[in-house]
């Protein structure tokens, strides 16, 4: 297993709603376009990694609780080491 990209954020936000992701660093609320409501956005962890064996290389993403165990991290805590401070 290897990261894909170091330099990836390996945080996304969303509504805290439907799930909608937002591109953007900034957690202040916004109209989400999906749900159709004023909501806050929450940290999710999510990255990509390449999957190696002796014959083959393929690519998966890795979100939640899982990025975050892989990790040792929390989506608040990576997402102000990778966002905030970044």
């Amino acid at each position: 297993m290897a990261i894909l990209d170091e330099f990836q954020d390996f945080c996304v936000l969303e509504c805290s709603g439907c799930k909608q992701k937002k591109r953007t660093k900034d957690r202040k609320d916004f109209e989400c376009p999906k749900c159709n409501r004023k909501t806050a956005l929450v940290p999710r962890c999510s990255f990509q990694i390449d999957l190696i064996n002796g014959t083959a290389t393929t690519t998966a993403s890795i979100s939640a609780e899982l990025g975050e165990k892989l990790l040792s991290m929390t989506a608040e805590d990576i997402f102000d080491i990778t966002c905030t401070k970044g």
